[in-house]
């Protein structure tokens, strides 16, 4: 029965969701790896030959974000609010360590300008980051090399590093308490009006993903299927009604969807990069994996550090904050799976665009330092 549902795409990502899942429920002590376990046996399968369709990912990450997106529009405001400018310094310093860790350990390993990049770009979990360092570097196929054997480690370092902060930073503040109590049951409303609403907010965010954003010397970057989606369905939340735009979703269907959204991104992470990722570590040395390593937690360090001791925020703000300036979608999903609420995706949103454009920016600059060139 097993070798039917794993040679039926459907069947193997249903198939890797329950294996994750439960695997995710197992404890030791009064530790577990919760949704993450999706991650592992996904990586354990895509080890093994099984792959996903392609589709599973973008289709994952919209569902999530925009589940996320509407459930949090209410509270984006007061985030912008209470942290102002000040936000912005998460990203920066995360990026800017994770630069710095970058441009020593190739220095001292002697990466190439590809290989460096692209272990940055995976390490910060950043497509875009990764689709400027291919342009600056001429389409240099080193540079997807280092991406992806760091990649993975840059998931699980995420990951792993909301885990701990979780348990290290208290979990919510009265001001959160007393919003989210004044906040209004959302009704349900008819299924065919649910999904109408909700194909009409994720078009429109897909949309407004694809708009190329010019910036001087930089070039054309967009938001991609996870920064539009999410950033219009919290305008969209934040106003209730646009129109004949429904977008007041009962509790329980936004919360089906975000799940959803949360398993399919992981598994089709894991089979991807499962495959080739023990290959291109014995190829190209375990020093590149540990490199990456480094990297992913130097900037996670930096950013924790700014985000609790410069802005004083609570457990959400910190890990959805953290995984913003990592764009790291798999490490929203574990953030609000550890919060037991959509909360993170407030701080998520408001430093995710900065974070892909110095993204992109460092990535241009590193293979510039290193002598790969700009085209």
């Amino acid at each position: 029965m097993i070798d039917l549902l794993l040679d039926s795409q459907v069947g193997l990502l249903f198939i890797t969701t329950a294996l994750g899942l439960g695997l995710g429920q197992l404890r030791v002590g009064d530790t577990s790896i919760g949704v993450a376990g999706v991650l592992l046996a996904g990586l354990v399968l895509g080890h093994l030959g099984f792959s996903l369709p392609h589709i599973i990912l973008p289709l994952g990450t919209v569902l999530f974000v925009t589940s996320v997106g509407l459930s949090a529009g209410a509270g984006f405001k007061r985030v912008l609010s209470r942290f102002g400018k000040t936000l912005i310094l998460v990203p920066v310093v995360t990026i800017g360590v994770g630069f710095a860790s970058t441009l020593v350990l190739a220095r001292s390993l002697g990466l190439n300008a590809g290989l460096a990049t692209g272990m940055m770009a995976g390490a910060l979990t950043s497509t875009p980051g990764l689709g400027a360092a291919l342009e600056a570097a001429a389409g240099d196929h080193l540079v997807g090399i280092g991406y992806a054997v760091a990649y993975p480690v840059g998931v699980l370092g995420v990951i792993g590093g909301v885990n701990l902060v979780s348990r290290l930073i208290p979990a919510s503040t009265g001001e959160k308490t007393a919003v989210a109590a004044a906040r209004p049951v959302k009704p349900t409303a008819s299924r065919p009006g649910n999904v109408l609403s909700l194909a009409i907010i994720a078009s429109l965010g897909i949309v407004v993903g694809l708009v190329p954003l010019p910036l001087p010397w930089i070039g054309a970057i967009n938001l991609g299927t996870a920064g539009g989606p999410l950033l219009v369905a919290i305008l969209l939340g934040h106003f209730g009604t646009v129109g004949p735009v429904r977008t007041e979703f009962s509790d329980a269907s936004l919360t089906l969807l975000r799940d959803m959204g949360a398993v399919f991104i992981l598994a089709s992470v894991g089979t991807s990069t499962g495959g080739q990722f023990l290959d291109l570590v014995s190829q190209h040395g375990v020093g590149l994996l540990l490199g990456g390593l480094a990297v992913t937690l130097s900037s996670f360090v930096a950013g924790l550090w700014i985000a609790r001791m410069l802005l004083q925020a609570d457990a959400a703000d910190v890990l959805g904050t953290l995984a913003g300036a990592m764009t790291s979608t798999p490490g929203l999903t574990a953030s609000i799976d550890l919060v037991g609420n959509d909360e993170p995706g407030l701080a998520y949103a408001a430093v995710y665009p900065a974070a892909i454009v110095l993204n992109c920016v460092a990535c241009k600059i590193m293979v510039t330092l290193l002598g790969g060139g700009i085209s």
